[in-house]
Parts: structure tokens; C-alpha cells; sequence
């Protein structure tokens, strides 16, 4: 569903557990691989990784 977020409170919802879910993989995939600073690049796009 194109911006199923704006439409439907669930979609949004499963939106957020879905972006915090893999924020929390990201912190543990660092724990395990510092060399690649996934804890810097959890949550949002940063400008950085826009260009790639």
C-alpha cells in the first residue's frame, strides 16, 4: 500500500516496531563487528549513507 503510514494507524505502527527492531540488530551486529560502526548507522539515512 503506497503510504499505507498515512492511511492505517497499524501500518504505521508496524512501521515503528519494524525501524526500532532493526536498530537493536544494529546494536548488536556492532558488538560483534566494530570495524563496520553499525551503532552510527542505526535509525535514520544519514547524509553519508544517502550518497552510496
Amino acid at each position: 500500500m503506497w503510504k499505507g503510514d498515512r492511511v492505517a494507524g497499524c501500518v504505521a505502527a508496524a512501521s515503528v516496531v519494524a525501524k526500532v527492531t532493526r536498530d537493536r540488530l544494529m546494536v548488536q551486529a556492532h558488538a560483534s563487528w566494530p570495524q563496520f560502526q553499525f551503532d552510527v548507522h542505526k535509525g535514520i539515512a544519514r547524509l553519508c549513507t544517502k550518497r552510496t
